[in-house]
């Protein structure tokens, strides 16, 4: 639809996003593991300032200088996950070791996450290609800053805090202030994945995981317009709990 509007164009396509590393920060925190599927699969993943360095030089540049280019923006190189979870322990000064999770597993966690069991089949299917041959690395950012890709190793250490061990004063309050700015993808990478949430006033006297709590979720806004949530928190409750009060405008 864009080419087709006559407007001038330039297409930035950006691989895997470092950024999805992320998720993995709930176990690094609590277990000192990354339990994830596909240890060999090696991928080429970026650092989200360089989408922007990337972006911002084409804009400063003007249309012409590219016009009408597609560029695919890769990291310097292709870095199996399990080497991926070394480096993260390496940064942060702590053991991290890889856990091999079962593909369907891992599947029917990204189904539940996007809302699509489809997306998660052909997630886990391609990473199980990136064993054999690895994504490839384009280096187009690089031609068109002038500058080499950050690597993975500088990506975590741009992210050291998100990976080391929080209080549960440091959690809640982090928590708290990504949901206010409407970052429940953030907010839910603070969540151990056997997290325990206490909701008696829903009927559940305990969720545990984050699946059964989106479950949960779902259920209690279904056929709900959500207008706006605010909160109320973190309240201290012992010396590794805390509590929120959510308020809805539904």
């Amino acid at each position: 639809a864009i080419v087709r509007s006559g407007a001038s164009w330039t297409f930035l396509r950006a691989g895997g996003f470092a950024t999805n590393t992320l998720g993995w920060a709930g176990d690094v925190r609590s277990r000192g593991v990354v339990r994830w599927v596909h240890d060999g699969a090696a991928r080429s993943l970026i650092h989200e300032r360089d989408i922007a360095d990337v972006a911002a030089t084409v804009l400063i540049d003007g249309g012409h200088a590219h016009a009408k280019a597609k560029y695919v923006l890769t990291g310097p190189d292709a870095v199996t996950q399990a080497d991926q979870a070394r480096i993260i322990g390496e940064v942060i000064g702590l053991p991290v070791a890889w856990e091999e999770a079962p593909a369907a597993e891992v599947a029917a966690l990204l189904g539940a996450f996007a809302g699509d069991r489809a997306f998660g089949d052909h997630a886990v299917a391609y990473w199980g290609t990136l064993i054999g041959q690895p994504e490839p690395v384009t280096g187009d950012g690089e031609k068109i800053t002038g500058n080499p890709a950050r690597s993975f190793r500088d990506w975590t250490r741009d992210h050291a805090a998100e990976f080391r061990p929080q209080s549960a004063a440091e959690v809640g309050a982090r928590y708290v202030s990504l949901l206010g700015q409407g970052n429940l993808a953030a907010a839910l990478t603070l969540l151990a994945p056997d997290v325990v949430r206490a909701a008696p006033l829903e009927g559940h006297p305990d969720l545990r995981g984050t699946e059964e709590i989106m479950d949960n979720a779902e259920r209690q806004t279904a056929g709900y317009e959500i207008r706006g949530v605010t909160t109320d928190g973190p309240h201290p409750f012992g010396e590794d709990r805390f509590a929120v009060r959510f308020t809805f405008d539904e």
